[in-house]
């Protein structure tokens, strides 16, 4: 019995704990009102330095991207408004909101610095199943300030609404990108790119030379340095999105391969991740399951205001107290599974800027640590070190509170 009652007190101290970070996380839900996508968080990391062109760029993007958001959905959805999170530092203005609840994680756009396994150039991290949604797009102020970097991916507003597709309807990507997945594949005893739809056209070309590319003798097949080059002008291909958005003629998702148009049809023999992981299935067999879609009745006007409202929102520095029970009743695993949570928490939930103290009760309550501001990965480190080692004594959890208001 005592194990189990120290288990039970063990996994009631870790959702308290945890708390914070799973409500924050799962507190931040896009409504879509109207056809119109609400609330889209946007957040600008606090270490990017103030810029106001981020912010001029960031609306003349995304007012392009609801439009084209709404001509690839076939009239059916936009963005209505985009919530901007700017950062505490950045000099106030008289259109900026207040807010005590900015938080990193709760937003659907992250502006930050470069990721060196991506550079510059706008991702979606993607670790759930087909269909799923994904976890944010990432934007650096490069891709949004550069011009020579957002040529790199073509029209930003096509870009967006790619990694829109990756976030919201968790689709892949249909070029490419993964070991298992050939530049080539044999189809009717010819070797075809891997490309969606079929009509993108091109030429097979060595990607370090751009000169003519090698075939092997016996099979046929292109070489390993052989990649497929689409044709940028006049290419007559209206899809896919997922696959090469930055030509000019792409401007659809894949649709069924034995119903849609031509120029439509999913190529489901491309061994690319939208195949692999969705069962062979288009872009839009998946979207149309999506809550987004299946309720949708009928497209919209042609001529409806896509346009969205942008509001901005600056934090002021949020204040949290840990108070912490350290009586007898915490003796054992449940101090060490106390402490385990309130480091997790400090590592990963409490956001940069912000103040936090500790403060620990038994018979009485004591302040382990005052207000503290979190600077650096040091300052979180300090506060870990501050936390309770021993637990004895009776349990005034009235005083721990009064402490913790001081």
């Amino acid at each position: 019995m005592q194990g189990l009652s120290q288990t039970m007190a063990s996994r009631r101290v870790l959702w308290v704990m945890m708390f914070f970070c799973v409500v924050r996380m799962s507190s931040a839900k896009v409504r879509l009102v109207n056809n119109g996508y609400e609330g889209v968080i946007i957040a600008i990391n606090p270490n990017i330095k103030e810029n106001t062109a981020i912010l001029r760029r960031l609306e003349i993007f995304l007012t392009a991207t609801s439009a084209t958001l709404f001509k690839a959905t076939k009239n059916q959805l936009y963005f209505r408004e985009f919530i901007v999170f700017v950062p505490e530092s950045w000099k106030s203005r008289q259109h900026y909101e207040n807010s005590l609840d900015v938080e990193l994680d709760r937003a659907q756009i992250i502006v930050d610095r470069s990721n060196p396994g991506y550079g510059d150039a706008p991702y979606v991290k993607q670790y759930a199943e087909c269909g799923s949604p994904g976890l944010y797009i990432h934007l650096t102020p490069g891709y949004l300030l550069d011009d020579a970097v957002i040529q790199k991916w073509g029209r930003p507003e096509k870009t967006l609404v790619h990694e829109w597709a990756h976030l919201r309807w968790g689709l892949f990507d249909e070029y490419p990108i993964d070991a298992q997945d050939d530049a080539f594949y044999r189809y009717a005893g010819l070797w075809q790119p891997t490309r969606c739809s079929t009509e993108v056209d091109g030429s097979i070309l060595n990607e370090y030379t751009s000169g003519s590319c090698k075939f092997d003798f016996f099979t046929g097949k292109p070489e390993k340095d052989c990649r497929f080059f689409p044709r940028m002008a006049a290419n007559k291909a209206a899809s896919s999105l997922m696959f090469m958005q930055y030509l000019d003629s792409i401007v659809a998702f894949c649709d069924d391969p034995v119903t849609a148009p031509r120029h439509l049809k999913h190529n489901f023999l491309a061994p690319n991740r939208q195949n692999r992981l969705c069962q062979y299935k288009s872009a839009w067999e998946v979207m149309r399951k999506h809550p987004d879609f299946a309720k949708r009745k009928k497209p919209l006007p042609r001529n409806t205001d896509t346009r969205p409202r942008f509001r901005y929102v600056q934090a002021h520095p949020r204040k949290r107290v840990l108070v912490l029970d350290t009586s007898g009743s915490m003796t054992g695993a449940s101090l060490s599974v106390m402490k385990q949570a309130a480091s997790n928490y400090i590592l990963s939930c409490i956001e940069t800027g912000s103040r936090l103290g500790i403060v620990q009760f038994s018979t009485n309550a004591t302040a382990l640590s005052p207000l503290t501001e979190v600077k650096s990965e040091n300052d979180r480190f300090s506060l870990i070190d501050s936390l309770p080692t021993n637990a004895d004594g009776k349990t005034s959890i009235g005083s721990g509170l009064k402490k913790g208001v001081e």
